[in-house]
């Protein structure tokens, strides 16, 4: 119930701001073109963890195993979101149509590895950061970058993406700074 209603008064804070202010562009450690909501998602988590750190952090297991398995979640709506769009790709012929689907599909692999460096900093990245003074923009940031190349591998295996499953190590370490 705790864990509700934080993301609930996070959620009205950030769709506030958003509206107001209009969309920032923090939590993009990608630099990639990502759609709207997920930007929004990723900004409403990093704020949830921010107050996490400041207010609850005697609270930390339960709120973090929230967060992992609604970002599981949204991962997997994303991979079934994935799994149409290459459906509808395949009947489709004209030219005009199929490049907005591989436009679409572009931006739902993107979204999908976002969804995956945020599940991952959640699980593996939280810790040291709930330690430091370390803003959680800047820890995410550089927690994501670190370790990119294992988000997009787990992203490629999840979504049986296999462009880069060879060049990758499976026995890469996992930084958390």
């Amino acid at each position: 119930m705790m864990v509700s209603a934080l993301i609930f008064y996070k959620y009205t804070v950030v769709y506030l701001q958003e509206k107001t202010l209009g969309h920032s562009g923090t939590g993009n450690p990608t630099g990639l073109h990502h759609s709207r909501r997920l930007l929004f998602i990723t900004r409403l988590f990093l704020e949830v963890i921010e107050t996490i750190r400041e207010h609850f952090s005697h609270h930390i297991i339960k709120l973090t195993r929230t967060l992992a398995r609604t970002l599981k979640n949204k991962f997997y709506s994303l991979l079934l979101e994935k799994l149409a769009l290459n459906n509808q790709m395949t009947k489709l012929k004209d030219g005009g149509s199929k490049e907005r689907l591989e436009k679409r599909n572009l931006v739902n692999y993107n979204d999908r590895l976002q969804i995956m460096g945020l599940k991952e900093f959640v699980l593996y990245g939280l810790g040291p950061t709930m330690k430091s003074s370390t803003p959680t923009d800047t820890a995410y940031h550089s927690f994501y970058s670190l370790n990119s190349r294992r988000i997009k591998l787990l992203v490629d295996i999840y979504g049986f993406d296999f462009d880069s499953y060879n060049a990758l190590d499976l026995d890469q370490p996992l930084h958390s700074r």
